[in-house]
């Protein structure tokens, strides 16, 4: 595909910038300037999420796949519901909820659980009957699943099996009905997602969708709350109407579109939208949804039984798949890996100037792809930036495109994404459900008439916004501060000069050293994450000190390849004395990093703390222990509790 501007954003016809605000820009691809539904021409309207997985339906044929599922009956081999008996199933439980549980339209319905089939069910059967959905991250603790529970005033909650007593204690004496989905025998005194299909009716139909039904409520969504507590996002069925149709448009336009014979791996968490969005483009498709075992360490064998034509990812993810493979290369003897190095290093040159050589990829890449990703596509990663040596590592390793995108929970997904051309630092252009502006942030210096490109923090507007925040007025007002339907994303946004937008800063992030210089810290982690040996980090100052001290979690599959540990090592286990030597070989890396990027002198970070507790992601900021959200982003108030004592050993080492 050619790198052309119609891929990208385009000035809206008639906008004008102003003395602090730039001009506003559309979709650059699409015809229509705002789209709010898929499919518009055909004959049947699509009003709710059950109305677009009844297309899938008709698209694909009831005897199409539909939801795939390890069964733990079977050996746990992968089995699949029809479409036809996905909405049996649908059909049946959102009988059972209205006329059993005596549920009526607009009621809140929980699900604390994995991702499973039993899941988008329950998803499609409150869509059918205007239930409200208020999904529970299947990682929070009771105490933070009690207040979604208390604050939506949910009627009932889904749960599993290995999540029930959590959700029996996160409900204590609230008059809250559990039901365990994935429960295949009675349990005394609780209701199972098999008694619901036992007790409802496949003949009791829902009633037919209206236009009313695109201003009603199709789920509260609580974000992850990185600063405070969660707040509920509310979604109407416009907006992830308008949102499926702007992604269906981008991939159609991009050349890669999604149909029948596409499937797509479920692992992801469905209680956030980025994962909701992206299956309910393949439910309208007509394609296949296979969800994972429910472990992330045999994710790699869910990958090669389902054979995904499409992967969806994080960049956590994204990085243990480079770890892996930089592994097993330097298990290899020393022709392996002097050919895979010259290999990587002429491909990948290819891949950033757009091109491919056939020789190097029948020689080694397709064997690679063969392993792990024998039909994928293209990629896709989502819920924070992806690093540039991540992006270029699985198009080169791979053989396939990457495609990014930007997005939040308020824009029910994606705001913007990238084609498979795009510069890899860059988030694409606007999607089609959306136009955009940049506003002027004259305290951190950006502008809208800042040389060579466009800066400021970015506002949106568009049907896929959402109408507010559950019993939050005040939180609503802060995000649309004019009331004119403009949405201050709180992101601070660089408009390219070829039409798409990068993400370089967040407004909120802002605080002031002792001499009085304002400190980006998210930009400086962004920039700081692309040191070598670098898995995570988390920089931190303030106005009482001079100097910015981080916390850091080593890349283990970096300190083996330098010989810092052995391959069996582990990192909870090091000598004092290997302790200092990362600690002295990861500070100079920062450094490093801290000139190639330009960094002014007192945006070096000057000590630093290791962290070697590491989870199976190699994470040590987790979302089990209240440093991460489950949308991957630091938890910075959480994290100054935990590492409190150990930044002021810091700046006591410095003299501070």
């Amino acid at each position: 595909m050619s790198l052309n501007k119609e891929l990208r954003s385009i000035k809206k016809a008639g906008s004008q910038e102003t003395s602090t605000e730039s001009a506003v820009y559309v979709c650059g691809y699409s015809m229509e300037p705002i789209l709010r539904r898929p499919f518009p021409d055909e004959n049947v309207p699509l009003h709710t999420l059950y109305d677009m997985f009844l297309r899938g339906c008709r698209k694909s044929g009831d005897a199409a796949h539909c939801l795939g599922y390890r069964n733990k009956q079977r050996s746990g081999n992968y089995d699949w519901l029809t479409y036809g008996q996905v909405r049996e199933q649908a059909v049946a439980v959102g009988d059972a909820l209205v006329r059993e549980l005596r549920l009526q339209r607009g009621d809140r319905v929980g699900i604390y659980a994995k991702n499973c089939k039993e899941w988008m069910i329950v998803l499609l059967a409150c869509s059918s009957r205007g239930l409200v959905p208020v999904p529970v991250y299947d990682s929070l603790g009771a105490n933070s699943a009690a207040y979604v529970i208390e604050h939506s005033g949910m009627q009932v909650l889904f749960t599993s099996e290995e999540n029930l007593e959590r959700a029996r204690s996160a409900v204590g004496s609230r008059e809250v009905q559990l039901i365990v989905l994935d429960a295949y025998k009675p349990m005394d005194s609780l209701m199972t997602f098999q008694d619901l299909l036992e007790k409802g009716s496949a003949e009791h139909a829902p009633p037919d969708s209206t236009e009313s039904d695109d201003d009603e409520l199709m789920v509260i969504m609580y974000t992850s709350g990185t600063t405070g507590t969660p707040k509920g996002v509310m979604l109407k069925n416009e907006a992830l109407l308008a949102e499926v149709a702007a992604l269906q448009r981008a991939t159609d336009a991009f050349q890669i579109p999604i149909g029948p014979g596409d499937v797509l791996l479920s692992y992801l968490p469905l209680a956030h939208i980025f994962a909701q969005a992206a299956e309910t483009l393949w439910l309208v498709s007509g394609a296949s949804i296979a969800y994972y075992g429910g472990d992330v360490k045999h994710l790699v064998e869910d990958i090669m039984d389902v054979k995904p034509t499409v992967f969806i990812g994080v960049p956590r993810v994204f990085a243990r798949f480079y770890e892996q493979v930089q592994s097993t290369i330097a298990e290899r003897g020393l022709v392996a890996r002097t050919l895979f190095r010259i290999a990587y290093s002429m491909q990948s040159a290819n891949v950033r100037a757009g091109t491919r050589s056939r020789i190097w990829d029948r020689l080694l890449f397709e064997k690679i792809r063969e392993r792990l990703f024998p039909r994928v596509r293209f990629f896709f990663s989502g819920a924070a930036p992806l690093a540039e040596h991540l992006n270029i590592f699985m198009r080169t390793v791979f053989c396939a495109p990457m495609l990014q995108g930007y997005g939040m929970t308020e824009t029910t997904a994606g705001a913007f994404v990238g084609s498979p051309t795009d510069r890899p630092d860059s988030v694409g252009g606007v999607m089609a459900c959306f136009e955009f502006k940049l506003v002027d942030v004259p305290e951190m210096k950006y502008t809208h008439r800042d040389k060579p490109c466009p800066r400021g923090e970015l506002w949106l507007k568009g049907p896929a916004l959402t109408c507010g925040y559950y019993k939050n007025e005040q939180a609503t007002k802060e995000a649309f501060p004019n009331d004119d339907g403009w949405m201050a994303t709180g992101d601070i946004g660089r408009l390219n000069r070829d039409g798409t937008l990068s993400i370089i800063d967040r407004k909120k992030n802002i605080f002031k050293l002792a001499q009085g210089e304002y400190v980006a810290v998210e930009a400086l982690e962004s920039e700081y994450q692309k040191a070598k040996g670098i898995g995570q980090i988390w920089v931190y100052g303030n106005s009482m000190k001079s100097s910015l001290v981080a916390v850091v979690v080593p890349d283990p599959g970096y300190l083996r390849r330098q010989g810092l540990i052995a391959e069996t090592g582990q990192l909870t286990q090091l000598s004092p004395s290997t302790r200092e030597k990362i600690k002295q070989q990861l500070l100079k890396e920062l450094q490093a990093q801290a000139k190639a990027s330009n960094l002014k002198g007192y945006e070096y970070v000057k000590a630093i703390h290791l962290e070697t507790d590491l989870n199976d992601l190699n994470q040590g900021f987790t979302i089990e222990n209240d440093c991460l959200t489950p949308t991957m982003k630091l938890k910075r108030p959480q994290l100054l509790e935990r590492y409190r004592k150990t930044i002021d050993q810091l700046y006591k080492q410095l003299g501070e």
